[in-house]
């Protein structure tokens, strides 16, 4: 498959490489809203300028409401309401949080926390290697968590089916409180009381 080189600020750049394209699936981010924002938009009109027929923004988390409660999230507002007026059909992929980054400390994952090592958002959840987690709330909430790779897999199978406006999966339906049990037991370090927990 070949790999273009784009400037998702330039427009008209974007137009000529979407041509003859049906799909676009954007997994681009940035950790600063206003170019998260831009991007996105940018890529939404060259997208229809082009004529593509079907657009899914860079989501890639919780249901929509999220986005009012999880700073991160704040920027997607604008770009839903974007889409959402664009005329082309779309999808929210939803898979909750990427499994891969949820728990760092794991010499498997170490590919994975490369990408994340520099921001200060994450790692979101537990940090292995650190022997801390972060639980807001009771730590009871039921949250989906998938593997980025099953992830992928579902997003590539949609590509031939009929597209609702939500698309959700979930690898596996947990809680924060359930994953550093978990997480105890592995490393063999006892669990708190407290919010947020140290298990050394």
């Amino acid at each position: 498959m070949p790999v273009s080189i784009i400037d998702y600020s330039k427009r008209e750049t974007l137009v000529i490489a979407l041509q003859g394209v049906h799909t676009v699936i954007s997994v681009a981010f940035a950790f600063d809203p206003a170019s998260f924002v831009s991007s996105q938009i940018t890529l939404l009109q060259a997208a229809k300028e082009a004529g593509v027929k079907r657009f899914a923004p860079s989501d890639w988390a919780y249901a929509e409401a999220a986005n009012d409660f999880i700073g991160v999230y704040h920027p997607k507002a604008e770009i839903w309401e974007a889409v959402k007026e664009s005329g082309l059909q779309y999808t929210a992929f939803r898979p909750g949080l990427f499994l891969n980054f949820t728990a760092f400390g794991s010499t498997k994952l170490e590919r994975d926390e490369r990408v994340f090592k520099a921001s200060p958002e994450f790692p979101i959840g537990l940090n292995i290697a650190a022997g801390r987690a972060d639980v807001p709330g009771s730590g009871e909430e039921r949250l989906n968590i998938t593997f980025t790779d099953d992830i992928a897999g579902f997003a590539a199978a949609s590509l031939d089916t009929e597209w609702k406006t939500e698309s959700g999966m979930a690898g596996t339906v947990t809680t924060l409180n359930e994953l550093v049990n978990i997480a105890e037991k592995v490393t063999g370090k006892k669990n708190s009381s407290s919010r947020d927990v140290t298990f050394r």
